[in-house]
This record gives C-alpha cells, sequence and structure tokens, in this order.
C-alpha cells in the first residue's frame, strides 16, 4: 500500500492509468483483451484496501484475475499481505490469480516476492519502477502515465533535465489548463518520493505565466471538481428523468389495460343479461303456449305482467 497522498493520487488515475500502465509492465493488452472490474468486499477478513484487481477473459484461454499493488516502501509484510490477498480471491472467485507489487519506493527495493515453507510454495511478480527507463514513460500519449516517468530511471541524467521533459510532454498532450493543472498537482505529490518536489516548485515558479501556477492549480482543480460535480448532477438529473417517463409511461400502461379489462367485464355482462333475457324469453312463451294465464306465467318468471302481455302480443 501507498502512504496516503500517493495512495489517493494512484487511486484517482488508475482506471486510466492502468491499462497503458499494466500493458508497459506486464505486456497484457487489455484494450483488446475483455475485462471486468472485481466487485472488491474483503474488509470483514482483510482490513485493508486492495489497490487494483480485474477478471480477464483472454481468448482461447480460461479466465483469470490480474491483481495489482502499488508500493512506496519496503514493507516486510507485503509478502505475506500478498499471500493473503492470493488465497481470498481464489477461495473466493476459485480463478487463478496474476498477482503484481509495483515499487514505486526511492530507498533500494528489499521486499521479497517468494515464499518456501515446508509444503508450501508462493510466489508473485514483483517490480520495480526506478529500473524502468524514463524515455517509455515520456513517449506515451497519456499525461496520466507520463507523470510517472518522476519514479522511474533517469539514466545519468540531471533531475531538472527530465523535470523539463516532463513537463514539455504534458504541455504538449494537455491544451486545457485545468487539466494540465491537475496534472502538474499530482506530479509535485508523486515527486515527494523522489525528493524532489523543491526542483518540481521552482519549474512551477519560473513557468512564463501571469498567474502563480502553483495557487492557481489549487484554483483550477475546484473548478474542475465543480464542473465534474455539475456533470453527475445533471447525469443524475437525466437519469430520474428518464425513471420518471418511465414510470409514468408504465402507469398508463396499467390504466389503460385496466379500463381495456373494465370494457370487456361490461360486455361479458352484458352478454350474459342478454342471454338470460333470450332464456327467461323463451320459458314465457312456452308457458303461454301452454295455456297458462299472463299473470301465472309472470309469477313463474319473475317477469312484469306487462312483459308478458307484449311477449304474448308478439306470438
Amino acid at each position: 500500500m501507498v502512504p496516503q497522498d500517493y495512495d489517493s493520487i494512484i487511486r484517482e488515475n488508475i482506471l486510466k492509468l492502468y491499462i497503458p500502465l499494466i500493458q508497459k509492465l506486464t505486456g497484457i493488452d487489455l484494450q483488446k483483451v475483455k475485462n471486468e472490474l472485481i466487485e472488491q468486499d474483503l474488509n470483514k477478513t482483510v482490513q485493508r484496501k486492495v489497490d487494483f484487481v480485474r477478471k480477464i477473459f483472454p481468448k482461447n484461454e480460461k479466465p483469470y484475475l490480474l491483481h495489482v499493488e502499488f508500493q512506496s516502501s519496503n514493507s516486510p509484510e507485503m509478502l505475506w499481505r500478498m499471500a493473503e490477498y492470493f488465497i481470498k480471491f481464489t477461495r473466493t472467485y476459485q480463478l487463478p490469480v496474476k498477482q503484481y507489487v509495483v515499487y514505486i519506493g526511492n530507498k533500494k527495493m528489499s521486499m521479497k516476492d517468494t515464499i518456501k515453507l515446508g509444503n508450501f510454495n508462493y510466489a508473485y511478480t514483483l517490480i520495480n519502477i526506478k529500473s524502468l527507463s524514463y524515455k517509455d514513460f515520456i513517449a506515451s500519449n497519456s499525461a496520466e502515465e507520463v507523470i510517472f516517468a518522476i519514479l522511474t530511471d533517469f539514466e545519468n541524467q540531471s533531475s531538472e533535465t527530465i523535470i523539463q521533459k516532463i513537463f514539455k510532454r504534458i504541455e504538449e498532450l494537455e491544451k486545457d489548463p485545468l487539466r494540465f493543472g491537475k496534472y502538474v498537482n499530482q506530479l509535485e505529490i508523486l515527486s515527494k518520493t523522489r525528493k524532489l518536489q523543491k526542483v518540481i516548485n521552482q519549474k512551477i515558479n519560473n513557468m512564463p505565466i501571469e498567474y502563480d501556477l502553483k495557487t492557481d492549480i489549487r484554483f483550477l482543480q475546484g473548478k474542475e471538481v465543480m464542473r465534474e460535480e455539475v456533470e453527475k448532477a445533471q447525469k443524475r438529473a437525466e437519469q430520474e428523468r428518464q425513471k420518471a417517463e418511465q414510470i409514468a409511461q408504465q402507469a398508463e400502461q396499467k390504466v389503460e389495460k385496466a379500463e381495456q379489462k373494465v370494457e370487456q367485464i361490461a360486455q361479458q355482462a352484458e352478454q350474459k343479461v342478454e342471454k338470460a333475457e333470450q332464456k327467461v324469453e323463451k320459458a314465457i312463451i312456452g308457458l303461454l303456449k301452454e295455456g297458462m294465464t299472463i299473470k301465472k306465467v309472470a309469477q313463474l318468471t319473475g317477469s312484469s305482467t306487462y312483459k308478458v302481455q307484449k311477449i304474448k302480443k308478439g306470438i
């Protein structure tokens, strides 16, 4: 796991950063391979959040889980923690699990990646991002990936030179000042692990702009958050409107069906009454033909004498 600042920046970018970064580090092209997020509910047994886990559906192969953790310190418990995750995922999903820990710390990596204890053997893939060339990240077309060049191998170049290249690349990719400010601020936070925050701040202060970028970045981020919240509110409102329309349409359909049912029942009742009247009339005619009096026929059929007289005239 990473400290709070790093944890939040990675979690903010992880969905966007995940595809190009994992493709670069693991060779898995998630843009071409079907995959889905796994609902994480480890809190009952493991008191910590997983950085990232997805179910992968490769063509002509069985699905498996891909689990990635970012680590900024040499935790002696990381190996056992990953083993706990492995057991939990395997037991819950009954799928093979491929696990990676990406070390982004500044100190020399000393974590272990293998357990051999009696009959118990376990291993995961441990990647030191500092062993990767900055060039691979600078060349990316994703600003979310470019900022991670600050954590890689500078290949004997000065930090000032690399930071200059990072800024230049972000400027090339992001013309929107809101998003540019966001990535510069994230770069500043990431730079703490390499103790380069002072160099980043100097670069910000020396930028040829008419306002304090560092201060304005926070303002721009606030505006971006507000814009995102407005968009979310608009989306929720549209969803509620569509839901209301759907409910109204369903209610209208129910009313229409009820009216049709009532009409159908009324027609059936009317037909039954008509048939009953026909039977009564037939009975009256039969009794009259037998010579029974009008009064007696009316009593036997429950009809009025007027009705019996009317039927008698029509015979």
